[in-house]
């Protein structure tokens, strides 16, 4: 079975509409700089997906993101071998969604949630 990929407009505009969840697979390391910024973003790094995979709904569409889209290949293979029917990756991973600017946010702000992280945005 061929997985689909989606690219980052696609994914934004089907999580506005709540149509998917995107499950971001990037391990911690990957994650201490930028999160995806937006509702029905699971984060379940790589080396958990095995353990964890139950915790996933299998009715779901679901969207895997990595760093740059090849470890989600992997993930979608592992999850069609174990009855995950609609999967897709998510095109550039992170760093394309990046760099077609949609919403993010650092891990100080993911982490912290006073007004006052969220007002110290630079405005350079």
């Amino acid at each position: 079975m061929k997985i689909n990929s989606m690219t980052p407009k696609e994914v934004y505009e089907k999580l506005q509409k709540q149509q998917i969840v995107l499950v971001d697979i990037r391990e911690k390391q990957e994650t201490d700089d930028i999160w995806i910024d937006m509702p029905h973003v699971v984060y379940m790094p790589f080396s958990l997906l095995k353990t964890n995979i139950n915790s996933l709904n299998k009715d779901s569409h679901i969207v895997l993101c990595c760093a740059i889209g090849l470890l989600s290949v992997e993930a979608a293979e592992f999850l069609l071998q174990n009855g995950y029917q609609s999967l897709a990756i998510l095109e550039g991973g992170i760093l394309e969604w990046k760099a077609s600017h949609l919403p993010m946010k650092s891990a100080v702000e993911m982490q912290c949630k006073c007004s006052c992280c969220s007002s110290h945005k630079t405005e350079e």
